[in-house]
Formats: C-alpha cells, sequence, structure tokens
C-alpha cells in the first residue's frame, strides 16, 4: 500500500505538466519596475490572487510569495471546496487512523502545494511556499514537512520557514539538506541578521510595513526598524508587501503591488551570504 506522502504526492502532482521556460502569462515590459531591478533589487510579487497577480506580472518581477493567509483569502472564495473535500478523502484513505489535527496539517499541505503549482504553472516563477503555523516549534515536524514541500516542485519552489527558535534549528537543517529557504516573520534588521548568521538562509524577511503602520498611525515617525549593525544579509525583504534584495543576483525570486523604494545595502555585505545557485540547477546546496 503507498505510503501517505507517495499518495499525497501523486495527488498533488496530478495533472502538473509544466514546461519550465515557458510560462502561461507573457510578462509586460514595464520601465519603472525595470529601474528598480536594474538598481539590483530581485522583486517578488507577494500575493494570493493568481488573477490580480496576471495584472501586474511583468518581465522584472522574478518570482511570487503566498502564506496562510493569502491562501485562506482564496479558499474563502470558495475555488477550492472540491478540492479540500477530494484532499480529505485521499488522506483518510491512506491514513485511516489519523488524528484530526493531522488530517488538518496534510489539506493544508495539500492546499498550499497545489496553489503554488498553480502559480509555477502560470508564471514559471519560481514560488515561496509556507510552512502551517502549528510546526512552528516542532522542529522534527518542521523538516519533514519542508523537505516533502521541496520534493513537490525542486525547480521552482523555496520553503518558507516562521523565524522562532525552533524556527533556526529547522531552517538550518533544511539549508543543509539543500533546500532553499525562505525565513519568514522576522520583525528586525537584527533578528534576519541573526537568521543569517545562524541558518544561511536564501532569503530572509522583514515585515517593516506592519510596524511603520504601527508607527504612522501613533504619529511616531516614518521609519519603524533600524540596526546599527553594518553588516547585513544581503537578501531582505525590507516591507511585507514590497520589493525583496535577493542576495543571489542570478537566481529568480518575487514583488507586490506596492514598491518602496530600494534600499543601498552597506558595502560591507557579510560573506555569510555566499550566493548559490539557483535551486533548478542545483539540487544539492552549495557549500558556504
Amino acid at each position: 500500500m503507498m505510503t501517505l506522502d507517495a499518495r499525497v504526492y501523486e495527488f498533488v502532482r496530478e495533472g502538473f505538466a509544466h514546461k519550465f521556460g515557458k510560462p502561461a502569462v507573457t510578462a509586460k515590459e514595464d520601465l519603472e519596475w525595470r529601474k528598480v531591478r536594474g538598481a539590483g533589487t530581485r522583486l517578488w510579487l507577494d500575493t494570493g490572487d493568481i488573477d490580480e497577480a496576471a495584472k501586474l506580472w511583468n518581465s522584472s518581477f522574478d518570482a511570487l510569495t503566498t502564506n496562510n493567509t493569502l491562501l485562506n483569502k482564496e479558499i474563502q472564495k470558495g475555488i477550492y471546496d472540491d478540492l479540500v473535500a477530494k484532499a480529505a478523502r485521499i488522506v483518510l484513505e491512506a491514513a485511516p487512523q489519523i488524528s484530526e489535527a493531522d488530517l488538518i496539517l496534510e489539506i493544508a499541505f495539500i492546499l498550499n502545494a497545489h496553489h503554488a503549482l498553480r502559480l509555477v504553472d502560470r508564471f514559471d516563477a519560481f514560488v515561496s511556499v509556507e510552512l502551517h503555523t502549528d510546526l512552528s516549534n516542532d522542529v522534527e515536524r518542521t523538516v519533514a514537512y519542508g523537505k516533502r514541500y521541496f520534493a513537490i516542485c525542486p525547480e521552482r519552489f523555496y520553503v518558507k520557514v516562521p523565524l522562532t527558535p525552533s524556527g533556526y534549528l529547522s531552517a538550518r537543517k533544511l539549508v543543509l539538506a539543500g533546500i532553499p529557504i525562505n525565513f519568514t516573520l522576522g520583525f528586525s534588521a537584527r533578528h534576519n541578521y541573526v537568521a543569517a548568521l545562524l541558518t544561511k538562509p536564501d532569503y530572509v524577511n522583514v515585515f517593516l510595513g506592519r510596524l511603520n503602520s504601527v508607527v504612522a498611525d501613533n504619529k511616531l515617525g516614518t521609519v519603524a526598524t533600524s540596526a546599527r549593525r553594518r553588516r547585513w544579509p544581503r537578501s531582505v525583504n525590507y516591507s511585507a508587501f514590497a520589493t525583496r534584495a535577493a542576495r543571489n543576483q542570478n537566481s529568480s525570486p518575487p514583488a507586490s503591488g506596492r514598491a518602496l523604494k530600494s534600499p543601498t545595502w552597506p558595502a560591507s555585505t557579510s560573506s555569510q551570504c555566499q550566493p548559490r545557485p539557483p535551486p533548478s540547477t542545483a539540487p544539492t546546496r552549495a557549500r558556504r
């Protein structure tokens, strides 16, 4: 009998026959976004809405990133009602004794992987897929689900790991396994400096957008977060919804509907974050 992991993999990949290098959407040219990209920033589109993404997508964008909140908005539209029911049947057939909590985790995994594959198929982009938050304090299961995500589409998937104490350990294990990581939920440059130093992920995310909102709403200023250290990881998402500065100038990552000015990274950017080939050409992690 097929294992649960194998059955879920087969189910998620069913009908996926994407020809890499050939997106379904023709990327239009946008001169303003090209200027941002030309400044050394790699652009990620942060949305779960495929139709909205298609309106914004252009040749300067590299990848997309979703999260469980964004995906839930798509689920609430009813577009995945049949998929949820079918996913539950598939899981219960493969693992009749599965607990309710684990059943929910498997359905969430299927939904995230399925939706990410749709993004890959539409845009031929790299896609950051997020682990379920219930795994954030479980190193063993974070590593297991991270490996399963990457196996679904090693040509295009990045695994999004929450920045928690366990997340540091989990991300490091995944990095050593050759899996590209997008460390998320960092709320300061210092958080992400430590993440880059300890785990050496491919990307980190600083949620300055949310902090800036608090500062602006309370008339406390315009910039919520600063860092005194001069050595920054190069691949920092300095807004939860805006552009990302990618460490590897040759690999392809994501953008959003709103843009901030591209930051000027200090010349002393650390060698802690050495470039690595994109996962489509290097399934095994380059030694740092």
